[in-house]
């Protein structure tokens, strides 16, 4: 499962965006700023409850496309 996150910047001192950490499970996902594609692993995806990503935040990303010679 790939994500795009769509939300708002999160401006530092300097103004330029921070991002924002994502973390499920108490597991990190990295830090992600706006239009930024995460790989979101199995496991999370298929946890129980289901992990919520909100409308208006996130946006459901395509597949990554297979390069040449990649099966």
């Amino acid at each position: 499962m790939r994500k795009k996150f769509v939300g708002p910047v999160n401006p530092g001192p300097d103004g330029k965006d921070m991002g924002h950490d994502v973390v499920i499970g108490g597991r990190s996902l990295g830090n992600v700023k706006r239009n930024d594609v995460i790989e979101v692993p199995a496991d999370i995806a298929q946890m129980d409850p289901a992990p919520v990503w909100p409308e208006g935040l996130w946006e459901d990303a395509p597949a990554k496309k297979k390069s040449e010679g990649e099966s």
